[in-house]
């Protein structure tokens, strides 16, 4: 929580929307993204664009593979996930995230 404005809106890939006003929808944010079941998340790429440093803030863009294993009741499916922040003074202002489902690797 220390990295997110008290005011950072999240959209995940569920394209449900998140406004970290309050403790608990920060908190079911982050249980949405860990919840469910065991997936691996692996770190594929990240870079930063600070499109004017006279005023500051940087955009940010990170890609990851995330791998969930099969269970009793689905077989494993891999996706890729990309999410975008918006940097200012050390904190993240906005994160979006986007997902292409059930990627073949």
């Amino acid at each position: 929580r220390i990295f997110f404005a008290s005011s950072c809106p999240i959209t995940y890939s569920l394209s449900k929307l998140y406004n970290s006003f309050g403790v608990s929808t920060f908190d079911d944010f982050v249980e949405a993204m860990t919840s469910g079941a065991s997936a691996s998340w692996t770190y594929d790429y990240a870079f930063s664009v600070d499109l004017d440093p006279s005023i500051g803030g940087e955009h940010v863009q990170a890609g990851f593979t995330v791998t969930y294993p099969s269970t009793d009741d689905a077989e494993g499916y891999v996706n890729q996930n990309h999410e975008s922040y918006y940097i200012v003074d050390g904190k993240i202002i906005t994160l979006t995230q986007y997902v292409v489902k059930n990627v073949t690797q």
